[in-house]
């Protein structure tokens, strides 16, 4: 038999053998190009997955809006979403209704302004919304849609066509993101970390229990019902939003955090510089998101209709491929470790959280 051939069957059983929380899927391939001025890498801010299954991509660069209906084989612009903007946010309503929240920089000063598509971002039209600059938007229930910006959070009741702020107990500072969780809901603060809202975002107050999170960036829900939260310390999550606990960072380190994000069994970062970061055992272990990875600065997440993890990054949309075999760094501070893909050899590093202080031997 040949030599190469045995030497890779012989990491095949050898990787089988490994107990789950050892070894990751974790390789990625990426969509198709935008159709905008050949040639030019267009940054993707934001992605999200339509009731339909369509992917629709937020774009910098002035790009506006791009959908695909064959999940990232191609795009094409949806109507009425270029004159020349930034994609920063989505929001789908319980009735079906998506939200995109626009940003453009005209004679040095921001421009926003709220769209809705009704046909599964086909086409966008434009609502009437404060001349404020967006951060993020989301889509509460009872047609309740909300908007973090650079000067507070405004409350829509009736998806969007009227606006009010609502900002009452807020500092007086940026808001980065807004979400609702089962305790409460919950805004991000730009220097002031996590606020909450016990009456549908009306009034709010501290959430951080002493724990204070300062730059906290984005929000989110993860598998097991927990609310997590990046901040420039690391990822925090909480189950009542009282009690918080790292599971990403050691808490005192600055960390370039971009977003949090959870799916199945797997928990994701993403990071400006150092691309995203997967966990498969919970936040103990982490292993960076380097095959076939083109960009360094990881966005946003999303979860198409079969499953498979997008990320929305400054080269474009990645998903994760279909010919996925790799490892897992071993439960130590600082490992790097090769990997094989298809004859080809790449390093990931691990990073292993604070949280937990098990010694590998203890687990395997």
């Amino acid at each position: 038999m040949n030599k190469s051939i045995l030497y890779f069957l012989c990491i095949v059983c050898f990787v089988l053998a490994l107990p789950q929380h050892v070894y990751s899927q974790n390789f990625w391939t990426q969509t198709a190009p935008y159709p905008f001025d050949a040639g030019a890498v267009v940054p993707s801010f934001i992605i999200t997955v339509t009731k339909e299954g369509h992917y629709l991509a937020g774009t910098g660069d002035g790009a506006g809006i791009y959908r695909s209906t064959n999940q990232g084989q191609s795009w094409v612009q949806s109507a009425g979403t270029s004159w020349y903007s930034h994609c920063v946010s989505y929001a789908i309503s319980e009735k079906g209704t998506i939200f995109a929240g626009m940003n453009r920089l005209v004679d040095a000063k921001d421009s926003s302004w709220v769209l809705a598509s009704t046909n599964g971002g086909a086409n966008f039209s434009k609502l009437s919304f404060p001349n404020i600059r967006i951060v993020r938007l989301y889509a509460g229930k009872q047609g309740r849609l909300f908007a973090a910006t650079d000067k507070g959070v405004y409350r829509s009741t009736d998806e969007g066509s009227t606006w009010a702020k609502s900002s009452t107990g807020l500092p007086n500072t940026i808001v980065n993101d807004i979400i609702e969780h089962s305790s409460g809901m919950y805004a991000a603060m730009e220097g002031e970390g996590v606020y909450i809202s016990l009456d549908g975002g009306i009034n709010w107050k501290d959430a951080d229990a002493g724990i204070y999170l300062q730059f906290t960036r984005d929000l989110a829900i993860l598998p097991d019902g927990s609310l997590a939260c990046a901040t420039q310390y690391g990822a925090f999550r909480s189950k009542d939003g009282k009690d918080w606990s790292i599971f990403f960072g050691n808490g005192t380190d600055q960390l370039p955090m971009q977003t949090v994000f959870g799916s199945g069994s797997s928990l994701y970062v993403g990071l400006n510089g150092s691309a995203g970061y997967v966990s498969n055992d919970d936040g103990i272990t982490w292993a960076q998101l380097l095959t076939g990875f083109k960009s360094t600065v990881v966005n946003a997440f999303a979860i198409d209709s079969s499953g498979k993890v997008l990320t929305a990054t400054n080269t474009g949309i990645f998903k994760q491929a279909n010919d996925q075999f790799g490892l897992l760094a071993l439960s130590t501070p600082s490992i790097e470790f090769p990997e094989t893909n298809q004859g080809s050899k790449a390093k990931e590093t691990c990073i292993r959280s604070e949280e937990h202080t098990s010694e590998l031997q203890s687990r395997v």
